[in-house]
């Protein structure tokens, strides 16, 4: 792997302290919004937000108190309707009816972090293992509870991130500490809330634990407004991600927890096994899948973000990163500096086309090169095959981008353990 490039620190000038009023009185705007569309959100986040109130500012702010008592009615009413799903006293057609066309709203999309990321949404962020998927999620989180720009995009609805972590929390820490250095902002009181642990999201009792955890968080911060699942893989629980039935149960899941929040839910997932341009497992997720991402990482450590996949908008520009390393100022036990990593903006450039790969000298070489050193049945890695071209004269920085462009060509398959095959195409 090439080696981060090193960031400056403080790159970025200090943003002023998290106002959890500001994030209060935005949600309070969208809930009137949402009310007088007759939209469906849950009456918890009502309670949510007067719990919020009442702890920090009733005393302060008492027309905000007054605001969101009213829209406690549009609370009780939704208790009716949702009372009648479950078997309560109302009468069908107060959960379920048709309207005419002319009184359904006419409204552009809502977004979160506008070209990329839709509000009330379904979002996969996909890529192989060393991609950067958690650096990408999570500067997208830190970047939406601060209302820091994102590499350029402006963060439209700002407020409580729910990061639901599978692996790695300490890691996940030192990369938050590296994100607040360059880009000169305090999380310290930024609505984040990170899980303790990895929770299996196929089961009904397992989400509705998450629910009660994402409740208590909310009651701090104020209803989420993303909720990050890193990853997929390590949060679905006992089932088969191949399976429909097991994934259909994953995404009524999702849509429960959508539903209920009103919330984004963005899904950091692996692609196939054999097709890499989509997320692995059953078909019925990139169905479900509203907004689709996908990160890769070249040769040279350039790591695009593609969006595959707009529902509601139309496919923005793609972006591109590379990891820089960032000192943390502290030490280890051994009494070494500790670093961590950021994403540093960087030039998009395409990747080699079908065309091109695979039909250069370099390329011919390369491929040449992989069948004389495969043996049937063994595995060969990556870094293998790249040495092997050294030996045999070719510069570095051409072995690494003759077998990326078979790569990416399909004339070489890249499994995840990081070995290579060549598929037979000449």
């Amino acid at each position: 792997m090439t080696a981060p490039d090193h960031a400056q620190v403080n790159e970025h000038p200090p943003t002023p302290p998290f106002d959890q009023r500001e994030v209060l009185e935005e949600y309070v705007r969208q809930l009137r919004e949402e009310g007088q569309r007759g939209s469906d959100y849950g009456p918890s986040m009502v309670d949510m937000a007067i719990a919020t109130a009442d702890s920090t500012m009733a005393n302060e702010n008492r027309a905000l108190k007054i605001r969101l008592e009213k829209l406690q009615k549009v609370s009780t009413e939704q208790r009716k309707i949702i009372a009648a799903s479950q078997g309560g006293q109302e009468s069908a057609g107060d959960v379920f009816r048709f309207v005419s066309l002319s009184e359904m709203p006419l409204i552009p999309p809502r977004m979160i972090m506008p070209p990329l990321l839709e509000d009330d949404a379904l979002i996969q962020l996909f890529g192989e293992s060393g991609a950067g998927k958690t650096f990408c999620a999570s500067d997208i989180a830190n970047s939406i509870a601060s209302k820091t720009p994102f590499h350029g995009l402006n963060i439209r609805k700002s407020g409580h991130v729910i990061y639901q972590l599978g692996e790695g929390i300490g890691g996940f820490r030192r990369r938050a500490r590296a994100w607040e250095i360059v880009r000169g902002v305090d999380l310290s009181t930024a609505p984040i809330s990170v899980s303790t642990r990895p929770i299996g999201l196929i089961d009904k009792g397992s989400a509705d634990t998450m629910c009660r955890a994402i409740d208590q968080a909310s009651a701090i911060h104020g209803p989420p407004v993303l909720l990050v699942v890193d990853t997929l893989a390590r949060n679905f629980g006992a089932g088969d991600e191949s399976s429909t039935k097991d994934m259909n149960a994953f995404v009524a899941v999702m849509d429960m927890i959508r539903t209920r929040y009103g919330c984004s839910i963005m899904l950091v997932h692996h692609p196939g096994h054999g097709d890499k341009t989509r997320g692995r497992g059953a078909y019925s997720l990139p169905a479900a899948i509203d907004v689709n991402l996908r990160l890769e990482k070249d040769a040279d450590g350039m790591i695009r973000l593609e969006a595959v996949k707009m529902k509601e908008a139309e496919i923005p520009p793609p972006l591109a990163f590379k990891l820089a390393s960032v000192d943390l100022g502290m030490v280890d036990e051994d009494g070494q500096p500790v670093t961590s990593a950021v994403l540093r903006s960087v030039e998009y450039t395409p990747r080699c086309t079908e065309s091109k790969a695979g039909n250069g000298k370099n390329q011919k070489t390369a491929l040449d090169a992989l069948r004389r050193i495969h043996r049937p049945g063994d595995r060969t890695a990556l870094d293998a095959w790249r040495a092997a071209l050294r030996a045999e004269g070719m510069p570095a920085p051409r072995a690494r981008e003759a077998t990326q462009s078979l790569i990416d060509a399909g004339r070489v398959y890249l499994s995840n353990d990081g070995g290579v095959y060549a598929t037979g195409d000449d």
